[in-house]
């Protein structure tokens, strides 16, 4: 993922866990968050809803996700704040859609 990023002009800072994560979050107030709904901890919709709970993070739009096609899943995922979901494999093309969505487009080289 942070290689897809990177092709696409956006600078990641990644985590290996949904606590290093939520600290990475509060050190550098990203301007999205991208998150994996299976990831070690808390889970990535309880990390969600940890970050719509932070005031200072609460307006950060969340991007989950997910190899979970259920629609009860999506459902799970707007619940818990997420702004929109992504399906894995992630297609670098998709996710320059969803991006777009959430954030001007990264300066040229």
């Amino acid at each position: 993922m942070e290689e897809m990023l990177d092709l696409l002009g956006y600078e990641a800072v990644t985590a290996a866990s949904a606590l290093e994560g939520l600290k990475a979050a509060k050190a550098k107030a990203p301007a999205l968050t991208l998150m994996d709904a299976m990831i070690p901890e808390l889970d990535g919709f309880a990390a969600c809803q940890h970050l719509r709970r932070d005031p200072a993070l609460a307006s950060v739009p969340v991007v989950m996700l997910t190899s979970l096609e259920r629609l009860s899943d999506v459902e799970r995922a707007f619940a818990a704040g997420a702004n929109d979901y992504l399906l894995k494999p992630v297609v670098t093309a998709r996710l320059q859609e969803k991006l777009a969505k959430f954030l001007s487009p990264p300066p040229k080289p």
